[in-house]
């Protein structure tokens, strides 16, 4: 008890006729004052451990139980709650009682507290036609007790008269000096118009329905200190007509003060000190339920930073850190006024625009402020840029849902992402068009690998100075029913699922394996079959040991598998844990090849992190190796820097005789394209391995 040892509390209790008692945060019974038994006759035990509401049998009265229940479940102090208590042999108790809720420093929950009293002669002489006098003094030492114990104010409005009788914490709350005269219309006066509407508008709600009111508000006590208050209003009803209000107020700014703090934190991301993905959502709701305004636009832009992941894996994810607490700093201080500014999760961002005349203008802005923030370096050691892109929506009549809204700033940024001369892309309604033709090849794609649809064709390598097929790369064609066969140009897109890649890999793999199985047996020589890995089977747990499993399953030797990864794949790789699945794989006997080289910005990054066998000069390179001095140059840089490490080099895309000679005359070991070969099924793959095919150059 607050203020009172239970002893005391106790003492001070027994002359009154009424008994302590305490609950916990399940509102179960945990304490009884002393003069409980000797008060009601009944052993504590009846009590102690159950809840009131559970103590309750009798069905005609569960609906009082139930209001009693929603005070409990809100937390919120009751006054003069009667309840039956009917013992083992049917004889019915009344007792009358009234707790206000516990909470500790932080503001948790942590039961009730009250007084009790047995009320059921008083119950019975209510029942009877004579006059009761409601005025005593226990129910002034109720009140007081209420106050004392739950620091909480009490009070009594006589409608007869406009009296109003006040605890002493009321006015301790009001500031005004204990005893002053007090008139509804006084106690109004520490209320702005808005709080006076409210309190107005609930005690009417009250005279009419005869049910109590609650209501939380601001007001300003006499000396102009500004607080939260929380008022509860009981009416009293005597032959249908409210004659008085009984209630509390209770100073609530602490408990207020709180909330709003951790509501600030719960819409603020902790990293960038900006809103976050709730704040962000509650905005664009509370947008898109007002009407739409008769001139300016509003408008949802979504900010996603470009290679943002490949920052995290080469420096760590404190760099990558302080990368996004940068651009944050540096987008907010350059963008305009009038525009909510949140951090959507990751690398991700989002902006909220309102009253905009010119949605192009808005477009030019985000342009040049990601412009402006590319060209900046961090301060830090790494020497790190932030680079982005945008996509944005312009929201119009009937675009209430924001999902949709969403979704098409995506797709405005994923177009974006994939125009290198485009920093920031509007919504257009193609795009839409285009993601469900994009959902539905992923979802029959999906299905396509479950049955197999999924094939090999094999392209031949070929050795410059022979001409000779010295190997194959295994390159997946989609056998799509109804349309043939099917290169990855037209199914590019599902190759951005990360589950999709695994379960192609795993398709692909275990179909090679199975083709050259049967081309050992049959005494094929088909020299080493290659095929394309990516970052998310290499991120597998227990990938190479898959791998090298599927080729013992097939009595295949690990010299027989080539894997190619691209400088995105390698680069994903600067993982220590793919560094070693590559590892482990190159060190039980398979071949590991570096495709598209020359492409990636970091490509010596990868020759010396990553355990390398060959080097694939990419296609780009090749198509303009007959005209361009800058070409050849490069082209014959990587030849001689493979010869120098210690790696092999093949050049794809060979289409011309040209090409070919060239490469072969200045120390390109092999090479393949369509000059040679096309990609080819099985069956035809096997009929021009036979006779071991030469081709003359």
């Amino acid at each position: 008890m607050s203020g009172l040892a239970d002893e005391e509390f106790d003492a001070y209790l027994k002359p009154s006729g009424h008994w302590a008692w305490r609950t916990n945060e399940d509102h179960v019974f945990e304490y009884l004052s002393d003069n409980f038994p000797e008060l009601t006759g009944i052993d504590p035990t009846n009590f102690l451990g159950h809840q009131r509401t559970g103590l309750i049998r009798r069905n005609s009265d569960m609906w009082f139980s139930r209001r009693h229940r929603n005070l409990l479940d809100a937390h919120q102090p009751f006054e003069r709650f009667r309840y039956p208590w009917e013992a083992a042999g049917g004889q019915v108790r009344w007792i009358e009682t009234s707790g206000a809720p516990r909470f500790d420093e932080g503001g948790t929950f942590l039961g009730y507290q009250g007084i009790a009293r047995d009320v059921t002669e008083k119950i019975e002489a209510e029942a009877r036609p004579q006059t009761v006098d409601r005025e005593t003094r226990l129910q002034q030492t109720l009140l007081a007790q209420i106050e004392r114990v739950s620091k909480i104010g009490a009070w009594r409005w006589t409608l007869a008269g406009n009296h109003l009788h006040c605890s002493d914490e009321v006015y301790r709350i009001y500031e005004l000096p204990i005893g002053t005269k007090m008139t509804f219309e006084c106690a109004l006066e520490a209320y702005d118009d808005e709080a006076c509407a409210t309190i107005k508008a609930a005690i009417e709600q009250s005279l009419e329905s005869h049910e109590s009111y609650d209501v939380t508000t601001r007001f300003t006590s006499a000396k102009g200190t500004k607080r939260w208050v929380h008022t509860i209003g009981v009416p009293e009803v005597i032959d249908g007509e409210v004659t008085r209000f009984y209630g509390t107020l209770q100073d609530v700014t602490e408990q207020r003060n709180q909330q709003c703090k951790m509501r600030r934190l719960a819409m603020t991301d902790p990293l960038t000190g900006i809103a976050n993905r709730m704040a962000f959502n509650e905005r664009l709701n509370a947008l898109v339920a007002r009407p739409m305004p008769a001139s300016g636009a509003s408008i949802l832009c979504i900010i996603d930073l470009d290679d943002f992941k490949q920052i995290n894996d080469q420096h760590g994810h404190d760099v990558g850190d302080e990368m996004l607490c940068w651009f944050a700093m540096l987008f907010a201080k350059g963008m305009d006024q009038n525009w909510f500014f949140a951090r959507m999760g990751g690398d991700e961002f989002g902006v909220i625009a309102e009253q905009i005349e010119q949605p192009e203008a808005f477009a030019e802005k985000i342009s040049a402020l990601l412009s402006q923030i590319a060209t900046k370096e961090h301060p830090n050691e790494t020497g790190q840029y932030v680079d982005a892109a945008a996509g944005y929506t312009v929201l119009s009549k009937g675009s209430a849902d924001t999902r949709v809204l969403l979704r098409r700033a995506d797709l405005a940024l994923y177009q974006a992402k994939r125009d290198p001369h485009a920093r920031v892309r509007c919504f257009e309604m193609p795009m839409e068009e285009a993601f469900r033709h994009r959902v539905l090849v992923s979802q029959e794609f999906r299905q396509g690998l479950r049955d197999e649809q999924i094939i090999p064709h094999y392209q031949p390598v070929i050795r410059l100075d022979t001409g000779q097929i010295i190997g194959l790369e295994a390159l997946a064609r989609w056998d799509r029913p109804g349309k043939g066969i099917q290169s990855p140009a037209l199914f590019m897109e599902v190759f951005g699922d990360r589950e999709i890649c695994v379960l192609l890999t795993e398709l692909m793999l275990r179909q090679i394996c199975e083709d050259m199985r049967q081309w050992v047996n049959r005494g094929i020589r088909f020299g080493r079959t290659s095929v394309n890995v990516t970052a998310a089977d290499l991120q597998q747990p227990g990938f190479a040991l898959s791998v090298i499993n599927t080729l013992m399953r097939h009595d295949l030797r690990p010299h027989h598998l080539i894997l190619e990864m691209t400088e995105t794949t390698a680069l994903a790789g600067m993982d220590k844990e793919i560094v070693q699945q590559v590892q482990h794989l190159r060190d039980a006997g398979v071949t590991i090849a570096l495709d598209d080289f020359g492409t990636g910005y970091s490509s010596l990054t990868h020759l010396k992190s990553m355990p390398i066998d060959i080097l694939k000069i990419d296609r780009s390179f090749v198509k303009d190796i007959t005209r361009s001095q800058s070409s050849r140059a490069i082209v014959q840089a990587l030849i001689k820097l493979g010869d120098e490490i210690g790696y092999s080099t093949i050049a794809e895309g060979i289409e011309l005789r040209s090409e070919a000679n060239y490469l072969r005359d200045i120390g390109c070991k092999s090479g393949q394209g369509y000059f040679f070969h096309k990609p080819m099924p099985k069956e035809d793959i096997e009929n021009l391995l036979a006779p071991r095919t030469q081709i003359a150059l």
